[in-house]
């Protein structure tokens, strides 16, 4: 039996709406946060599984990968296969600063993520002790000019706030 190029056009195009009739979760989610417990999106990214899992009846497993910046999680997200059931909750320094500033990330944030909505957008503070005469960003930075190596800070890793 020999098939037209017309029939296997037309069955290679039907393939998507088999895709579609699926139901989505059909089975449990990985919601990778690469960032530790706690901070901002971990909290949105818990939040968010909670409402997702009561909504579609799947498990949304929380797995926070932190280190390097976000690009461990990253990878393993990158990695996954590509079903829709390992998610990444995360700010923009896997999917566009970190490729500028590490040579080898294990994964192309281009090619391997694909972003699918903005959760939130939250503030970001600079917060000083009291011995720090600054009242402003500008007067903390002619702070810290004048008392190089003096002064010390925490971060979640290059690239981020």
């Amino acid at each position: 039996m020999r098939l037209s190029k017309e029939f296997l056009l037309a069955v290679a195009c039907a393939l998507p709406l088999a895709v579609l009739a699926q139901t989505y979760p059909g089975k449990p989610v990985r919601v990778v946060i690469p960032y530790p417990p706690g901070s901002t999106p971990d909290i949105v990214g818990r939040t968010l599984s909670g409402k997702l899992q009561e909504s579609l009846g799947q498990p949304f497993i929380v797995d926070n990968r932190t280190g390097a910046g976000g690009n461990i999680g990253a990878e393993a997200v990158a990695k996954a296969p590509a079903d829709g059931h390992t998610l990444l909750i995360g700010i923009n320094g896997p999917a566009a600063i970190n490729k500028f500033l590490y040579k080898n990330l294990g994964y192309d944030s281009d090619r391997d993520l694909l972003p699918v909505s903005l959760l939130a957008s939250a503030p970001q503070m600079l917060v000083v002790t009291p011995a720090v005469r600054a009242d402003s960003f500008r007067e903390f930075i002619e702070h810290a000019k004048s008392n190089p190596g003096r002064l010390s800070y925490g971060s979640v890793g290059a690239g981020t706030a």
